[in-house]
Formats: structure tokens, C-alpha cells, sequence
């Protein structure tokens, strides 16, 4: 079985899986995030984000009168 974080961790030093790693990385977080939990910070804090349901926007003013427990997803990967 893939194991995604242990790929993740051996793959840091390797320039030529830095694109894969991040697209990877940000799928893998949209599911923790959108799942919700207890996830600790950097700092070992711990912080408690609900469970949510996604949402994919390609324009900012879709999103100006969201109510809580949505998780706003941009569908353009560069989107700023």
C-alpha cells in the first residue's frame, strides 16, 4: 500500500519531485481539513476544526456571504 506521508518525507530532498510532492501534499490536506479533528500546529498546539462540507469557487464573489462549516476550495490552482 502507498504510504503518502512516508513518500513525502524521503522525497524532501529531491528537486525533481518538488511539483508532485506539493500537488500531493495540498490534495492530502484538503481531505484532512475537510474531514475535520484535532490537528496539532507547529508549535504542538492543538487546534479543533469542524467537519465541513467543500465548496469550489472560481470567483471571489461566490464566496463574500458563506455561513460557517463550508470549506471554500478555489478551483483554479493559481488562484490569488
Amino acid at each position: 500500500m502507498f504510504d503518502l506521508t512516508s513518500f513525502l518525507k524521503i522525497s524532501d530532498e529531491n528537486g525533481e519531485t518538488s511539483s508532485l510532492r506539493g500537488f500531493l501534499f495540498e490534495q492530502y490536506a484538503h481531505q484532512l481539513l475537510e474531514k475535520g479533528g484535532n490537528l496539532k500546529n507547529q508549535d504542538e498546539s492543538q487546534m479543533t476544526i469542524p467537519p465541513s462540507k467543500p465548496y469550489e469557487f472560481s470567483d471571489i464573489k461566490e464566496i463574500e456571504e458563506f455561513q460557517e462549516k463550508i470549506y471554500i476550495i478555489p478551483k483554479a490552482r493559481n488562484f490569488e
